[in-house]
């Protein structure tokens, strides 16, 4: 007799072939606020300080309630995030209720010092987390413990990445720019590339509270920035890799590589810890100003605009001779000395190859038959994710796609 849960599975298999609509759903991700405490204290963090050390936090039933609330509400990812939501003493039982609950995605934003105990990694996963974006601000411990004022925080993060990596599990990675690492954005990703790290957030900082008062000591301005991400995305095409992110880099500073910016939040809300509930898109102006030249700019409309304090403590005259898509284009055609000495894959090229060893031929259908024995990406369900996936693959020289019987068949080389 078939299960409620086995119904509900293959209901939500036949979802995955319009996922990418269920991407542009008004009811598509939550983020979930536990705390705001945090074991470390960033130059460059921008949240209220009287919250960071705030105690306060909702009761248990008060979350459960609300998670439930969300996934009748076909909510279907769930992150938890702000502060650092690993050292709340009951985040794993909400991991584990809303993994029960069937959410297809749960994220956890964290800086990384507490899972460096492998026993409390293997619990995260075992209760179900789906993927760990992780906070690593450079690749020399010396400079990420002084930016996030915590000795051994960077080693604590590495030992955590070695241990976490044995269970073919997900790990992005923000890193938040800053003065004392910019220039060295290139050896960073190297660094991690070589711990096969794929996926990655680079953030322009928010000039808000320590951000703001530590301005002189970590702050840069937007021109310092834009020519070090473009020689990272020369990176990333040449390994045909998918670009980094980019968050609060306005779009007008780096036109032809506008895809890289992040431009919409795809309807991702926030509860806060007064139970007060926000749409990032819909406030994405709250802390940004439109400038003069935002009024003739042609990305007026889906821009975010430039950080409000940004304004007050920099002249704004990298405003007044923006960069021209050739100007952009020399520099991202002279970096041309950085060499990778191998091959690297993104989870989703990982996945596709794990079950390649299961079978082979493979089929779409066959991915998604196969995709719960191995799911390295997390990510199996857009049937758009597979097929991209799989077009990289075959270019580079992996996979073989033919048609056969009217049907695309990919064969492993």
């Amino acid at each position: 007799m078939t299960t409620f849960k086995e119904k509900f599975k293959k209901k939500i298999e036949l979802l995955s072939w319009t996922s990418d609509e269920k991407q542009q759903n008004a009811n598509s991700c939550y983020e979930i606020m536990i705390h705001k405490l945090c074991n470390e204290k960033c130059l460059f963090c921008s949240q209220d300080h009287e919250r960071r050390s705030s105690a306060i936090r909702p009761s248990d039933a008060d979350i459960f309630h609300r998670i439930l609330l969300w996934k009748k509400q076909w909510y279907w990812m769930l992150w938890f995030t702000w502060g650092e939501p690993l050292i709340h003493p009951n985040i794993l039982k909400y991991v584990k209720f809303a993994s029960k609950i069937w959410f297809n995605l749960i994220r956890v934003q964290t800086n990384g010092v507490m899972l460096w105990y492998p026993w409390f990694a293997k619990k995260c996963i075992d209760a179900g987390v789906t993927y760990f974006k992780i906070s690593v601000h450079h690749y020399k411990s010396e400079i990420h413990d002084y930016l996030v004022w915590l000795p051994w925080a960077l080693n604590n993060v590495l030992k955590w990445i070695e241990e976490i990596q044995k269970y073919w599990w997900r790990i992005w990675i923000n890193i938040v720019l800053t003065k004392q690492n910019y220039k060295d954005l290139v050896d960073f990703f190297n660094f991690f590339f070589n711990k096969w790290i794929t996926d990655y957030v680079m953030i322009f900082p928010l000039y808000e509270w320590s951000m703001y008062e530590q301005a002189d000591i970590v702050g840069l301005k937007y021109s310092d920035a834009i020519p070090e991400i473009i020689k990272v995305l020369k990176i990333f095409d040449k390994a045909w890799l998918k670009r980094p992110l980019v968050l609060n880099i306005p779009l007008c500073m780096m036109p032809w590589y506008e895809t890289a910016i992040i431009q919409t939040f795809n309807w991702t809300a926030v509860l806060n810890l007064d139970w007060t509930k926000s749409n990032i898109d819909e406030n994405k102006d709250v802390w940004k100003k439109r400038i003069k030249h935002c009024s003739t700019c042609k990305y007026n409309k889906i821009c975010f605009g430039i950080d409000k304090t940004y304004c007050k403590l920099f002249w704004l005259d990298e405003f007044e001779c923006l960069p021209t898509q050739t100007e952009l284009n020399y520099i991202y055609n002279k970096f041309n000395d950085f060499t990778l000495k191998k091959s690297f894959f993104t989870e989703d090229e990982k996945c596709i190859l794990e079950l390649f060893k299961k079978k082979n031929p493979l089929t779409v259908n066959d991915i998604i038959t196969l995709k719960d024995d191995i799911q390295i990406c997390k990510d199996c369900d857009s049937l758009n994710k597979i097929i991209s996936t799989m077009e990289i693959l075959v270019k580079k020289w992996l996979v073989n796609k033919q048609l056969v019987n009217w049907k695309i068949i990919f064969i492993k080389n």
